[in-house]
């Protein structure tokens, strides 16, 4: 889809681990594509079916079982800590989070310690089931990393509209990049979800400073809209020409 496939992968792996951990039963890699799976969206039903087939081909050409399984570990990290929001072991989880995610969107290879730094420039957010985390039409401040949870971005005045957004995106690149108003609104789709926000004036800051750096945002920000232009659901339902 027009977001980051590893992303929603490990989306994916969450959303079995709260369905599953639900009835006290568990899943394992061997038996992951069988039985009914349920999924907010089309992207992510097609997704389990993409790896199906692949698995089937050649499982080796997913990522590997430690990849998949960051977000199942930190959802069971989070769940049992008795204060997740200021537990230093999920905080340092938080930051390898970050590191990975960041690499992994990024179209270019990024130097040893460039994602360490960014992450110094971001700050935590965490978002309730129907929070938001901007309105349409509001003030492009910022570009945030979903670190955990999953939001939806809707279009007002459209019939029904919607694009769920899966751990280990980036959203607003695009409204920061060219300063332009916020296309969509963006609120919270599960119980709490964590993201990590950089704002305008840390960005531009960082064009004046460390412009190599800055660069990254343009280059996930340009990839981002190269994927959405060849995604096949625009030829299909229209509704994803609108960055988030």
């Amino acid at each position: 889809t027009g977001r980051n496939l590893p992303g929603a992968l490990e989306q994916v792996e969450e959303d079995a681990a709260l369905t599953f951990s639900s009835v006290g039963v568990g899943v394992s890699k061997r038996d992951k594509f069988t039985g009914s799976h349920v999924y907010f969206s089309l992207d992510e039903a097609l997704i389990l079916a993409e790896d199906a087939l692949i698995s089937r081909k050649d499982p080796t050409l997913l990522s590997n079982a430690d990849e998949m399984s960051m977000s199942t570990r930190f959802l069971s990290h989070y769940e049992a800590s008795n204060d997740p929001h200021h537990d230093p072991a999920l905080m340092e989880e938080e930051k390898e989070m970050f590191v990975h995610y960041l690499r992994n969107i990024c179209p270019i290879h990024m130097a040893e310690s460039d994602p360490e730094y960014l992450f110094s420039l971001f700050e935590r957010e965490v978002y309730k089931q129907g929070d938001y985390v901007w309105k349409q039409h509001s003030a492009s401040d910022s570009v945030k990393l979903l670190i955990f949870g999953m939001l939806i971005a809707e279009l007002e005045n459209e019939a029904g509209t919607t694009e769920t957004i899966s751990t280990g995106n980036t959203i607003g690149e695009t409204g920061l990049v060219n300063n332009e108003p916020r296309m969509s609104s963006v609120r919270c789709l599960s119980r709490e979800a964590i993201a990590y926000s950089m704002s305008r004036h840390v960005f531009e800051t960082l064009i004046v400073e460390h412009p190599r750096i800055a660069r990254y945002i343009d280059l996930i920000c340009i990839n981002y809209l190269q994927n959405r232009v060849l995604d096949p659901i625009n030829r299909i339902f229209e509704t994803r020409c609108l960055p988030i």
